[in-house]
């Protein structure tokens, strides 16, 4: 792989160099860009996530609940690290402008979260069962827009020193 990538990296210096055009010279800096991209991203340190999803892999072969049970761990201590970050950064929101910058990116990402479930998890389920994960999604983002409304108010507080009229 990154073999492969070298040479197209390469590939991209050379029409980058010697392409007779502007699309020609922008194609070479977009494949040289990809080539560094995928090479760079190759050779990073595996992360938790990584390792975990590759053990898991080795398991399945050979005790799928093993498997099952080293994931549903992993993604459950993953979750209270993430509601563990949400909590303090609610606390700091108050009165820290880049904490509720934060927490309001977060925030937007679970509405994006939440689309994505609509889109690719609901449409596999049962009537019965599509209907409580529709309601539980819908309650969830509910409580998440009301929360981004009432920091959407806190950070006009903080950036102007005085709440909205």
């Amino acid at each position: 792989m990154v073999l492969y990538m070298a040479i197209v990296g390469m590939a991209g210096i050379y029409v980058l160099v010697t392409g007779p055009d502007y699309r020609g010279r922008v194609l070479g800096a977009v494949l040289l860009a990809l080539a560094a991209n995928r090479i760079i991203g190759s050779l990073r340190a595996p992360s938790e996530l990584d390792e975990v999803m590759q053990r898991a892999a080795e398991l399945k072969r050979t005790n799928p609940a093993a498997a099952d049970e080293l994931l549903d761990k992993y993604f459950q201590k993953a979750g209270e690290r993430q509601q563990h970050e949400r909590d303090a950064l609610r606390q700091l929101a108050r009165t820290d402008l880049d904490a509720a910058k934060r927490l309001k990116k977060l925030l937007r990402n679970d509405l994006k979260g939440d689309q994505a479930m609509r889109k690719g998890f609901l449409p596999t389920l049962a009537s019965a069962e599509k209907a409580v994960a529709e309601t539980m999604i819908a309650q969830r983002e509910h409580k998440t827009r009301a929360e981004l409304e009432q920091l959407n108010e806190t950070i006009h507080v903080l950036k102007t020193g005085h709440g909205a009229a």
